[in-house]
């Protein structure tokens, strides 16, 4: 149940606009991006530096002027390129120098020679499932593009390529995909460096769009989860989705070192800026819609429907109880710690009159 409430939690806070562009097509197109009531997480990302601002984001690998996709023609290319990249013959060197050193020198010439490949290893360390990986998603993506039309091969593609994360610091993570060749990052770099030594190649990067606020820490994997499933961004998925190479929901770092007065704190402020900033009680209205409306054409839906509502409005009940309930704790039990400290440096403190203090 409590997965089941965590996950109805975050898609009801979900832009309906924008859940439907993860669905089928570009999340980062202007339009959607423009609507005001989507840009509550400005307000939330600039929460405290952007230190504790918890959330699921996708990646969406985009034109940086026009925020359109890469064309399917293009997309081919690019999977052309990472499967020579992925051979050792040293016909391919020419083709991983380049991927390797596109944006910055990583591998040198004798390192190529000898079979290293940047992406295809963690530290100068071979990691042979990353080749197997790396096809498969080449499998995937190749079969998904081999059924578009073919007036359609130099047109953007409609749906988008993502990678989704959980996040404590947004802004620092977004970083760190810049700068690393991480086990979660690898294959989206990957991609797009060998997309990037293509014709107009160069002019795509990658666009983080924040999707959902967490307010709790179980909503770091039923977050995670739930936006791969949707989006199908798993890399090995049927449909070639993605860049998403960990198994979503089980990536407990997100929540390592963080206490109890934070989470205290910032569910407060988390939940709070949901109802003000996100659709949440708007779309809890419109499930409970689409459930009437559902009496007439099925009665699972409505069932569904009214199940999402109770669950929401009794969530944020719940949570609001919680919340007063867990804070009055903490701060009871800061005050007795105060208190206990003031004991003992009265303990500590010499029994001397004010005249002999003078005097000293």
């Amino acid at each position: 149940m409590a997965w089941h409430s965590r996950t109805l939690a975050l898609l009801t806070s979900v832009n309906r606009s924008v859940l439907k562009a993860l669905i089928s097509r570009n999340p980062s197109n202007v339009e959607l991006r423009e609507d005001e009531r989507h840009h509550g997480d400005a307000a939330w990302l600039e929460r405290k530096d952007q230190r504790d601002c918890p959330v699921v984001y996708v990646r969406n690998f985009v034109n940086r002027r026009t925020k359109v996709l890469p064309t399917p023609r293009q997309q081919q290319k690019a999977l052309e390129r990472v499967r020579k990249y992925c051979e050792p013959e040293q016909r391919y060197i020419a083709v991983a120098h380049a991927i390797d050193n596109s944006r910055r020198e990583r591998t040198q010439q004798h390192h190529l020679q000898r079979g290293r490949r940047y992406y295809l290893a963690d530290r100068g360390m071979p990691l042979p499932n990353r080749v197997a990986i790396a096809q498969r998603f080449c499998d995937r993506l190749e079969a998904k593009l081999a059924e578009l039309p073919m007036e359609a091969q130099d047109q953007p593609a409609e749906k988008s390529l993502l990678y989704v994360g959980v996040a404590a610091n947004f802004a620092a993570r977004a970083r760190q995909h810049e700068n690393h060749n991480g086990k979660s990052c690898w294959l989206m770099r990957l991609f797009c460096d060998a997309l990037a030594i293509g014709d107009g190649g160069n002019d795509f990067v990658f666009d983080d769009i924040p999707v959902a606020w967490v307010a709790h820490q179980d909503e770091y994997c039923a977050g995670e989860l739930l936006i791969t499933l949707i989006t199908d961004a798993d890399s090995g998925g049927g449909g070639g989705g993605g860049f998403c190479v960990s198994t979503a929901g089980l990536n407990p770092i997100q929540t390592e070192g963080m206490d109890v007065p934070w989470w205290i704190d910032m569910r407060a402020d988390a939940a709070q800026f949901i109802i003000d900033h996100t659709d949440y009680l708007e779309n809890v209205d419109y499930y409970l819609a689409l459930g009437k409306h559902a009496r007439e054409t099925g009665p699972a839906l409505h069932v569904l429907a009214l199940e999402k509502q109770r669950v929401q409005l009794g969530e944020i009940e719940e949570m609001k109880r919680q919340l007063a309930s867990n804070k009055a704790d903490y701060l009871r039990e800061a005050e007795a710690d105060i208190n206990h400290q003031r004991a003992i440096l009265a303990r500590l403190e010499p029994d001397l009159d004010e005249d002999e203090l003078r005097d000293f």
